[in-house]
C-alpha cells in the first residue's frame, strides 16, 4: 500500500504536469537554503483542457521564464524559476524585507496582476490569438491564472513538498477569494439597481444619418463589474443571469423613453440585447416596453450567436413570436462561430451584425477582406439591413466601403456615451466620408 507521503507526492506533481519539478527544486544551490525562501506559483486554470496541447505547442517556453522573471524582479531577488506544465512556473524568491501577514497578501494581488496581464497580454498567449479570431475570440473565456505562496522551511523533498502542497492550494483558494467578491458587487448591484445605459449610434453612410442606438450596460463607475463581459460572467456563474439580464433591459427602456418623449430621439430606433434566457420571460419583454410607452416598431431585439442556447427550437418560437408582435429582431456577432448562420436562416431577421472581430485590421487582411465580400454579396436583400460593428481607424472603414457596405457602428463615428451622441457632430463626420462611385448594398431600404 502506498504511504500518505508518497500519494501527496504523486499528487502534486501530477497536479503540477511536470515530474521534473521537485528534482529542480531540490537541486537548487545548497546555501540558498540556511533560511527559508518563497515559493510562488502560478497556475492557468482552463475551462476547456483541449486548448491547453493546442496552445502549448504554439508558445515559447524560454519567453514565458524570462516575461516571469522581469516581473518577479520589481519586487523580489529572484533566486530561480522553472516551467512547472504547459502553462504554469514555479519561482524562488529571496525572503529579506519581505513583508508579512496582510502586507505579503496585498503584496501577491499587485503581484497576481502584473503576471496575469502579462500571461494575457500580445507578447505571450495573446499573440496566438490571431490565429483564431476570425471566429472566436477564446483567451478571456477559456484561461484564467492565478498566483499562490508558500514558505520552503526545510531542504529536503518533505519540506518542498509541503511548500508545493500549500502553495497550489492558495492558488485555488485565491481565485475562489476574487469569485466571492465579484459575487459580493453583483448582489449590492442588483440591489441597488445601479446600472448605467451608454448609447452608441448605428449610422447610414448613404443618407449620412444616425439611424439606431444601440443600448450598452456598465456597471457603476469604479466598479470590480464596471466592464460589461465581466459582469454578466459572473451573474451566469452565479445563476443570475435572467435577474441581471431583466434589470439591464429594463434599465434601457427607461432611458431610453426620456429621450423619445423629448423629441430627442426623433424617429430613431433603440437596440437591446436580448439574454440566452429569454424564452423564460418572453411575455415580460413584451410587458416591459408597452409599460415605458415605447412602440414596438422602435425598438430592435439583438440575439448574440455567442450566446449559448439550450432549446433552439423554442428559441425560435420566441423569436417568432416578438416579430409577430412588431418589433425588430436582429442577429448579434455574425461570423463568430457556426450558430450564426443557423439563425439567420432559422428566423425572420431585419438586421445582421458582423462580428467586431472579423473587422479589426481587414485593410490589411486579404482573408478577411474575401469573407466580408462573399458575406454581403450571398445576405443581400433590399428589404435587410447588414451592419458592420466595431469599425476604429480610415483605413478598416475605406476598405469596407469598397466591398459596399451601407451601415457602420464603431468608435470611428462615436463612442459608447451615457448620453445621446450630438447628431450634428455625427453627420459632420459621416459628411466627410466619401462613398461617390462606389457600389453600396441596401440603398433601398428605408427606416
Amino acid at each position: 500500500m502506498m504511504n500518505g507521503k508518497k500519494c501527496e507526492k504523486i499528487m502534486i506533481l501530477d497536479s503540477m504536469m511536470n515530474n521534473s519539478l521537485l528534482d529542480k527544486l531540490k537541486g537548487l544551490d545548497r546555501d540558498l537554503w540556511e533560511k527559508p525562501v518563497l515559493l510562488l506559483l502560478v497556475k492557468g486554470f482552463f475551462k476547456d483542457e483541449d486548448w491547453i496541447s493546442y496552445l502549448s505547442a504554439r508558445i515559447d517556453k524560454s519567453e514565458l521564464i524570462e516575461g516571469f522573471r522581469k516581473r518577479l524582479q520589481r519586487y523580489f531577488e529572484v533566486i530561480e524559476i522553472v516551467s512547472a506544465g504547459p502553462f504554469d512556473v514555479a519561482a524562488v524568491v529571496n525572503t529579506e524585507k519581505i513583508p508579512n501577514g496582510e502586507e505579503l497578501s496585498n503584496l501577491m494581488d499587485r503581484i497576481e496582476e502584473d503576471v496575469v496581464s502579462f500571461l494575457l497580454s500580445s507578447k505571450y498567449l495573446g499573440k496566438i490569438k490571431d490565429q483564431v479570431d476570425i471566429f472566436m475570440a477564446p483567451f478571456k473565456s477559456l484561461v484564467d491564472f492565478s498566483i499562490g505562496h508558500a514558505f520552503i522551511r526545510k531542504a529536503d523533498e518533505d519540506g518542498i513538498i509541503s511548500a508545493l502542497n500549500i502553495a497550489f492550494k492558495d492558488t485555488s483558494v485565491r481565485k475562489s477569494v476574487k469569485m466571492s467578491k465579484l459575487t459580493e458587487e453583483l448582489l449590492r448591484i442588483l440591489d441597488r439597481q445601479d446600472l448605467e445605459t451608454y448609447f452608441q449610434p448605428i449610422v447610414d453612410l448613404k443618407d449620412k444619418r444616425a439611424v439606431a442606438y444601440e443600448a450598452l450596460i456598465r456597471g457603476p463607475k469604479g466598479s470590480m463589474l464596471r466592464r460589461p463581459d465581466i459582469l454578466f460572467k459572473v451573474a451566469v456563474i452565479n445563476g443570475l443571469e435572467i435577474e441581471l439580464d431583466k434589470l439591464a433591459r429594463r434599465k434601457h427602456l427607461e432611458r431610453f423613453k426620456r429621450c423619445f418623449f423629448s423629441g430627442c430621439s426623433g424617429s430613431i430606433l433603440l437596440t437591446v440585447n436580448l439574454g440566452p434566457q429569454t424564452s423564460l420571460f418572453v411575455d415580460e419583454i413584451d410587458k416591459d416596453t408597452r409599460r415605458y410607452g415605447i412602440p414596438p416598431e422602435n425598438v430592435i431585439w439583438e440575439i448574440s450567436e455567442r450566446a449559448y442556447i439550450d432549446d433552439f427550437s423554442a428559441f425560435v418560437r420566441v423569436v417568432n413570436h416578438l416579430s409577430e408582435k412588431g418589433y425588430k429582431v436582429a442577429v448579434d456577432d455574425f461570423g463568430s462561430g457556426a450558430t450564426s448562420l443557423k439563425l439567420t436562416f432559422s428566423i425572420r431577421s431585419d438586421f445582421i451584425k458582423i462580428d467586431r472581430e472579423l473587422i479589426s485590421g481587414i485593410d490589411k487582411r486579404a482573408d478577411k477582406q474575401v469573407f466580408l465580400y462573399n458575406i454581403i454579396r450571398s445576405f443581400y436583400n433590399p428589404s435587410g439591413i447588414i451592419i458592420v460593428e466595431g469599425v476604429e481607424t480610415d483605413e478598416e472603414l475605406k476598405t469596407l466601403i469598397k466591398i459596399g457596405y451601407r451601415y457602420y457602428q464603431g468608435f470611428y463615428f462615436s463612442k459608447p456615451s451615457p448620453e445621446m451622441p450630438d447628431m450634428k457632430e455625427i453627420e459632420k463626420k459621416l459628411s466627410a466620408v466619401k462613398t461617390e462611385g462606389v457600389k453600396i448594398f441596401n440603398s433601398y431600404y428605408d427606416f
